[in-house]
C-alpha cells in the first residue's frame, strides 16, 4: 500500500512538471510501471530517445496484461515522436486490444496514441473518434486525464477546422489544469490555442512560459538544457519576445 502511495505521488509530481522529485521517489531496480512512468516524463520533456529505452525495458520487466499495454502504448508513442509513423501504427496495433480491454485508465492512453498517430497521418476523422473515445472514458477515471483527453479533442478539431468544437474543450480542459497546476499540460495547451487563434492574449502565453521555465528548473542540467531548445518550448517564447523569431 505504502508503495501504490508513492508511486501515485510520483505520478502527481510529475504531471505538475516536478520531474526530478517524481524521480526521486522510484527506487531502483525500476518495475515496469516505474520504467514506464519515467519514459513518458522523458517524452514530455523532448527525449523520445531516451523515453524509448525506458519503454524498451518495461516490455522486458512486465508482469501483468496492463503492464505490458502501458509499456507497448508509451513504446508507440516514443516511436512518433521519433517521427516514425508506421512503426508507431505497427507498435500501437499491437497492444490496442488488450490495452482497451485492461482497465479504463490504460484504454484512455490506448486512445491517445490513437488520435495522434491518426492525425500524423492525416485522418482527421480517425483523431476524432479515438479522442471522443479517450473523453467518454477519461471522465471516469480523472480529471487529469479529462483534461488531456479534451486537448487532443481540440487539437484535432482545430486541424479539421471545427472551432465550435475545440473551443468549447479547451476552456474545460483550461478549468482542469488551473485547478490542479498540471504544468505538463499547461503548455502543450499554450500551443494547441496558439494553432487556433494566432495571438499570444488569447492563450495565457505567459502562463506556458512559466510553465516552460519551471519545468526547467525541475530537470537535471543537461536536459534542462535541451528541454529549452526544443522547437515547442521555442514557439512559445517567440510569441513573448523570449527568443528571436524563426520567421522574421
Amino acid at each position: 500500500m505504502a508503495e501504490a502511495r508513492t508511486f501515485a505521488r510520483a505520478v502527481i509530481l510529475g504531471a505538475r512538471g516536478r520531474y526530478l522529485s517524481s524521480w526521486a521517489l522510484l527506487r531502483e531496480p525500476l518495475d515496469a510501471p516505474a520504467l514506464t512512468l519515467r519514459g513518458s516524463h522523458l517524452r514530455q520533456i523532448g527525449a523520445p530517445g531516451a523515453a524509448q529505452e525506458c519503454d524498451a525495458l518495461a516490455l522486458v520487466h512486465a508482469r501483468s496484461g496492463v503492464d505490458s499495454a502501458d509499456a507497448g502504448l508509451g513504446w508507440a508513442a516514443d516511436a512518433l515522436a521519433l517521427g516514425r509513423i508506421g512503426l508507431a501504427e505497427q507498435r500501437w496495433s499491437d497492444v490496442f486490444d488488450t490495452a482497451v480491454a485492461a482497465e479504463q485508465r490504460t484504454a484512455v492512453r490506448a486512445h491517445w496514441v490513437g488520435a495522434e498517430i491518426s492525425l500524423a497521418q492525416g485522418d482527421v476523422a480517425g483523431s476524432l473518434r479515438h479522442a471522443h473515445a479517450a473523453v467518454d472514458l477519461a471522465a471516469r477515471v480523472s480529471d487529469r486525464h479529462l483534461a488531456k483527453s479534451l486537448m487532443i479533442l481540440a487539437a484535432a478539431a482545430t486541424v479539421g477546422g471545427d472551432n465550435a468544437l475545440a473551443q468549447p474543450a479547451m476552456e474545460k480542459a483550461d478549468h482542469l489544469i488551473e485547478q490542479q497546476r498540471w504544468l505538463s499540460l499547461w503548455w502543450p495547451w499554450t500551443l494547441i490555442a496558439q494553432q487556433m487563434h494566432g495571438v499570444a492574449e488569447r492563450y495565457k502565453a505567459d502562463r506556458g512560459w512559466w510553465a516552460v521555465l519551471t519545468i526547467a528548473a525541475h530537470l537535471p542540467e543537461e536536459l534542462a538544457a535541451a528541454w529549452m531548445r526544443q522547437a515547442d518550448v521555442r514557439r512559445i517564447g517567440e510569441v513573448l519576445g523570449r527568443y528571436p523569431s524563426t520567421h522574421d
